[in-house]
């Protein structure tokens, strides 16, 4: 008897671990990721981004950061409301997604702002993902019709990184680009 308790009391106990580790990771994973696009928030961003800048580094190869503010938010909002505006934020966050295509991260940082970031051997491959972030903004509003076209100004920044060069570098090129 004494040694089915223990026993009982080492599969509750094992249970329990197994359960808090599981909430512990989907706590973190819903701390890190935006609600409406489910991508990466300004969080999740700060957090897993410096990984890839590191391997742009170690590689020698171009970390990219793509910078994109929605064009027309306030007049959507104005105009349509604030749930056509979280509509048109969940259309531009589609197109933001297709540049995991290019093996991009996309990122919602808020309100109408984008990112998206990662790692390629050149600057060519560079520019070839903000041409494609232009022609995925195009494919939504041809294949997906709606009230007001989807658009933003979108600008990039691609280097390799230097050994002082940090996210908050990337960000601030990509936004001035």
């Amino acid at each position: 008897r004494f040694l089915q308790q223990i026993s009982e009391s080492l599969l509750m106990s094992l249970y329990l671990q197994t359960n808090l580790r599981n909430y512990a990771r989907r706590l973190e994973e819903m701390s890190i990721t935006d609600i409406m696009t489910g991508m990466l928030n300004r969080r999740g961003f700060m957090v897993r981004s410096s990984a890839a800048l590191e391997k742009a580094k170690n590689e020698g190869k171009y970390f990219v950061l793509l910078s994109a503010d929605m064009d027309s938010m306030k007049m959507i909002n104005d105009r349509y409301g604030h749930q056509m505006g979280d509509l048109a934020i969940i259309r531009m966050g589609k197109a933001v997604r297709n540049l995991e295509k290019w093996n991009m991260i996309p990122v919602h940082i808020s309100g109408d702002e984008f990112l998206a970031y990662g790692v390629v051997t050149n600057i060519e491959e560079a520019e070839k993902v903000l041409s494609a972030s232009y022609d995925s903004i195009r494919e939504i509003n041809e294949k997906e019709p709606w009230i007001v076209k989807t658009s933003a100004s979108i600008g990039m920044f691609a280097a390799i990184p230097q050994k002082d060069d940090n996210i908050d570098y990337f960000l601030t090129r990509a936004d001035h680009a």
